[in-house]
């Protein structure tokens, strides 16, 4: 059976109503739900690290490595919080990502440098058919 609640703007609440009753869950005791909302809301924390947290330096692979195992051990040990180990982790491989992508784009210009200086010099590029 549906809810026979009608809303503010004239349609029916389309939730199932409960069983003994003509109405839903939350339109049958609204100030309960709004009570359960206030009370969720302010159990709701920001999840930061504290000012004094140590900066991550980030210059190769092998420092992302050790920031995710640093904090991957943070977040088992209970000293940060899943939801901020989540978003480090998250943060890290965009990193990580972006950092493999740099590195092959300056490789291929550096060979095409290369490529350029050889055929100014003379020298003649052999392809696989040679």
């Amino acid at each position: 059976m549906q809810c026979e609640h009608i809303k503010t703007n004239g349609l029916q609440c389309r939730a199932h109503a409960l069983r003994d009753g003509k109405l839903c869950y939350a339109h049958s005791d609204p100030e309960g739900i709004r009570e359960a909302g206030r009370k969720g809301g302010q159990q709701v924390q920001l999840a930061i690290l504290p000012a004094d947290a140590p900066k991550i330096s980030l210059k190769s692979a092998g420092d992302v490595l050790k920031a995710l195992e640093t904090i991957l051990n943070q977040v088992l040990t209970g000293e940060v919080s899943a939801r901020i180990g989540n978003a480090a982790g998250y943060l890290l491989s965009v990193f990580l990502r972006a950092h493999q992508q740099a590195d092959i784009e300056k490789r291929i210009r550096d060979i095409e440098v290369q490529l350029k200086e050889d055929a100014r010099n003379g020298l003649r590029v052999l392809s696989g058919e040679e």
